[in-house]
């Protein structure tokens, strides 16, 4: 009667799968998307980007000063 055995055999595994699936989709449910990944996503942002954007922002401020003064030089 092996050939009643194997159906029971993949049942058992497809049970063990759909139980997992199902663990799955319950965390999932459960998580809340904002704090766990947009709240990180921001803190990147805020200790990342922001002061390479301020860095940037304050370069081209020092640079175009230094370009006036230059052409100013220059004209005289």
């Amino acid at each position: 009667m092996a050939t009643h055995e194997k159906p029971n055999e993949i049942d058992d595994s497809n049970s063990v799968v759909n139980i997992f699936i199902d663990f799955i989709k319950d965390e999932l449910l459960k998580s809340d998307i904002r704090s766990e990944i947009v709240g990180p996503l921001l803190m990147y942002l805020l200790y990342y980007i922001i002061p390479f954007v301020i860095t940037i922002i304050l370069l081209n401020f020092v640079l175009t000063i230094l370009a006036v003064f230059i052409v100013f030089y220059v004209c005289k």
